[in-house]
């Protein structure tokens, strides 16, 4: 952060275990500001258990406020931040273990984090979505009602790559 004052946040890929702590595989996500910001309207490109911030930039936008749907603060945040032209980037490595199992919150509340990541992409992209874009919003509109360990497993053969 301090070789490039120019980001604002920072964020990592995560490694994915289960329960026992074995590797399952890696979330990666887009590492430049130009894909990370159109990431953004897709998906949550930014890992919050491995993200360093700028304290002041983010308390020039309120912070951590989004509270009607568990789980979604960040990524209110972000785009906030990304809506204020705030520069990102991630690094190309996993410097995070991120835990996931079945009686997980992620898991018990999967459908408020689905929920509130539409309601996010609605409140700040609105019609600036794209078909790719649009096309997810009707995924998650799905996922709404399948049930949720059916969810996490999707979630993990798609996004968890070896």
């Amino acid at each position: 952060m301090e070789s490039h004052p120019e980001v604002a946040v920072l964020g990592t890929w995560l490694r994915v275990i289960d329960e026992e702590g074995r590797t399952l595989g890696f979330r990666r996500y887009p590492c430049d500001h130009d894909d990370i910001v159109r990431a953004m309207k897709v998906y949550n490109p930014i890992a919050n258990p491995s993200v360093m911030f700028r304290r002041k930039v983010v308390i020039s936008v309120g912070g951590y406020q989004y509270d009607k749907h568990v789980g979604v603060d960040d990524y209110d945040l972000w785009c906030r931040l990304v809506k204020r032209g705030k520069f990102f980037a991630n690094l190309a490595e996993s410097l995070v273990a991120h835990r996931i199992h079945f009686e997980a919150t992620t898991v018990r509340k999967v459908k408020e984090l689905v929920k509130g990541t539409i309601e996010i992409k609605q409140i700040h992209f609105g019609d600036e979505l794209d078909i790719r874009a649009k096309l997810r919003l009707m995924g998650e509109r799905i996922l709404l009602l399948l049930p949720p360990k059916f969810v996490l497993w999707l979630f993990l053969k798609t996004s968890v790559k070896p």
